[in-house]
């Protein structure tokens, strides 16, 4: 039988979070800029009822809530991987 590795689910998690904080920034630019009507929507629809909306400010709060978000849903992910083996 074969034996799994165990993953480290607080660097899994850093690394879902920064990577989920780059794309909210960069989708939410994409929107200032008006070069998508669906970034703008996709981005509001999802963080606009915690205050959040398509500006430089938003940007910044859509990118800790993007980092945070990441962060725990892969970290609970990674912690069930490691408690099923």
């Amino acid at each position: 039988m074969q034996k799994y590795q165990k993953l480290n689910p607080i660097k899994l998690g850093l690394t879902a979070g920064i990577i989920g904080a780059i794309l909210t920034f960069l989708t939410t630019l994409n929107g200032i800029y008006g070069k998508s009507k669906i970034s703008e929507f996709m981005v509001s629809s999802m963080w606009g009822t915690l205050g959040y909306n398509v500006s430089w400010g938003g940007a910044f709060l859509g990118t800790a809530l993007g980092f945070i978000y990441a962060f725990i849903i892969i970290w609970i992910a990674g912690t069930i991987y490691n408690k099923l083996l």
